[in-house]
C-alpha cells in the first residue's frame, strides 16, 4: 500500500529499512541497531514480499554490516537476484554511541565495512546512497565513489515523539552545510540528501533545504505534504502510510540529482520485474 502511494506521489525511489518496519510494529527506531533479530533477513522478508511486488520505483535495500558472519559478496548477489535496484548502509555505526562504535571498529565491523559494502555494490551496478554524519565520513564515502550521501542526524521528532533532539535547527543547518561542502569539494556532482534531525514542520524543512542547498529529504515522518525540489520517500512496510512528498522548483544541482535517478529507472524497473 505504501509503495503504491509513493509511486503515485511521484517519489524517485523508496528505501526498505528495518527502522521503519519496527516503527510500524509499534516499536521505535533505536531498535534498528539492537540485536533483536537478523536485520538483513528481516528487511529481505518484507522488502521482497511487500515492497518489490508493489512498485516499479527503484528500491534500496538497507543492509546491516554489523554481523561478523555476513558474506558481503554473497549477500549483494542475493540482493541483485531478488530485484533490488540499490543498497544503503543502514543501520550504520553512525547511529551508535562512541564507546560501542569503537568496539565495532576494532573488530572490523565499523564504517570501513560499510564503505566496502557500497563500493562492491556499485561495482555490481547497484545504485548506492551512503549514510554519513561527519565531514570525515562524507569525505571517505565520496572518495570511495559514493554518488549520493544522506547526511543523517538522529531521529525526527515527528516520528519519535519522545526523542530529545540533540541539535537545534540552526545547528542542523550549519552541520549539514559543512558536510555537504566537504562532499562536493571531493566531487562537485555528489548528491547530498538530509535525513533525521529536529525537523517537525514543512516550513522548517524547506528553510533547511534552501539554506544548505540540500537536494532532498529522506525519512518516513508525519510531516504534512511537503513541497521539495526532489521527492524522496522512505517506504518500510505495507502497514505504515507515509504522507506523499511533492516536487517543485529545480536548481541545477537538483536537476542533476533527478537525472541521476531517472537515468537508472529503466534498469531498476527491469530488475523489479525479474524478482521471484
Amino acid at each position: 500500500m505504501t509503495a503504491r502511494a509513493a509511486e503515485r506521489a511521484g517519489a524517485d525511489f523508496v528505501l526498505a529499512l528495518n527502522a521503519g518496519r519496527f516503527r510500524a510494529m509499534g516499536g521505535a527506531s533505536p531498535a534498528s541497531i539492537l540485536p533483536i533479530r537478523n536485520s538483513n533477513e528481516f528487511v529481505a522478508s518484507f522488502g521482497r514480499t511487500e515492497i518489490l511486488p508493489s512498485t516499479k520505483l527503484p528500491v534500496f535495500f538497507g543492509t546491516c554490516t554489523f554481523d561478523p558472519e555476513l558474506d558481503v559478496d554473497r549477500w549483494l548477489d542475493r540482493i541483485i537476484k531478488w530485484g533490488f535496484a540499490g543498497v544503503t548502509n543502514f543501520p550504520s555505526v553512525i547511529h551508535i554511541d562512541d564507546e560501542r562504535r569503537s568496539l565495532l571498529e576494532k573488530c572490523g565491523l565499523g564504517y570501513s565495512r560499510e564503505i566496502e559494502l557500497l563500493v562492491k555494490a556499485a561495482k555490481r551496478g547497484l545504485m548506492t546512497i551512503a549514510y554519513t554524519r561527519s565531514q570525515s565520513e562524507a569525505r571517505r564515502m565520496v572518495e570511495a565513489g559514493a554518488e549520493a550521501i544522506c547526511i543523517n542526524f538522529n531521529l525526527n521528532r515527528a516520528i519519535e515523539s519522545g526523542a530529545d533532539p540533540s541539535v537545534s535547527l540552526s545547528e542542523l543547518a550549519a552541520r549539514t552545510s559543512a558536510v555537504a561542502r566537504v562532499a562536493q569539494s571531493v566531487n562537485k556532482s555528489t548528491i547530498c540528501l538530509l535525513g533525521g534531525g529536529p525537523i517537525t514542520k514543512p516550513d522548517e524543512l524547506l528553510d533547511i533545504c534552501r539554506e544548505t542547498g540540500i537536494q532532498g529529504f529522506i525519512g518516513g515522518s508525519s510531516l504534512d505534504r511537503v513541497p521539495l525540489e526532489m521527492s524522496v520517500l522512505e517506504v518500510t512496510s505495507g502497514f505504515k502510510t507515509i504522507p506523499p512528498v511533492a516536487r517543485e522548483g529545480g536548481s541545477t544541482r537538483t536537476a542533476a540529482a533527478v537525472e541521476w535517478f531517472q537515468a537508472r529507472r529503466d534498469r531498476a524497473v527491469l530488475g523489479n520485474e525479474a524478482h521471484p
